[in-house]
């Protein structure tokens, strides 16, 4: 009877060399880089989020992928672009907020009278530092 289920039972394949015996290396799909860049660009005129100040690279880094990058207005339009742009293969996305990151050294140094709190020119050293972080928040 053991000869009878040998008989269906399938047969085992040794390999006949070291080559046979390892692993098949597949290669990771390539990306069109071409391809990739007019597919991003295009879902974002289709979709409206071109308005923003963003740029498009290619990587240097080997990584074969194309890059978004820059700071978007607000909280939610970088949702939007996450959600829209995240999915599409070869795309990286390097989106921030304005000052995410963003750590200023020092304060202008100001007049002497002003940091004292004494008016220059009609206008006290606060309303002049506040005007001044208004300035750098909207760049």
């Amino acid at each position: 009877m053991v000869s009878q289920a040998a008989a269906f039972l399938p047969a085992i394949v040794r390999p006949r060399s070291p080559q046979d015996a390892a692993p098949a290396v597949v290669a990771a799909p390539t990306v069109n880089l071409d391809e990739t860049e007019l597919e991003l660009r295009y879902t974002m005129f289709a979709q409206h989020l071109d308005d923003e100040d963003l740029q498009i690279t290619r990587t240097a880094d080997g990584g074969a992928a194309v890059l978004l990058s820059g700071i978007v207005s607000s909280a939610e339009r970088q949702r939007q672009l996450q959600a829209a742009l995240g999915g599409i293969p070869g795309v990286r996305l390097s989106i921030s907020l304005p000052n995410q990151g963003r750590r200023f050294s020092a304060l202008p140094e100001w007049p002497r009278d002003a940091r004292r709190g004494r008016k220059i020119g009609g206008a006290s050293g606060a309303s002049m530092l506040g005007e001044t972080i208004a300035e750098l928040i909207s760049e």
